[in-house]
């Protein structure tokens, strides 16, 4: 789940783009592929990234299969907060 603190942009899930702003909230489905762009030109884009982890049925063999065919690298996604 994404929640964007300040700034203007637009977040892909999939293929499917929507604007976001301040106070937006997007759940992201399971392995779904996303990124999120700033649109702004003069000011900073801020969101916090939570995760949970998988229900107790999937084994890390299953995401580790998910995530080739997603062409996704095999580390887990981590927000550039410092």
């Amino acid at each position: 789940m994404f929640l964007f603190l300040s700034g203007e942009g637009t977040i892909n899930v999939d293929g499917t783009e929507e604007s976001v702003g301040k106070g937006a909230m997007v759940h992201l489905p399971r392995f779904s592929r996303h990124f999120v762009t700033n649109t702004s030109l003069s000011a900073d884009l801020s969101f916090v990234c939570i995760w949970w982890g998988a229900p107790a049925e999937d084994t890390a063999a299953d995401s580790s299969v998910c995530r080739q065919e997603a062409g996704m690298a095999e580390v887990p996604f981590v927000s550039p907060f410092f």
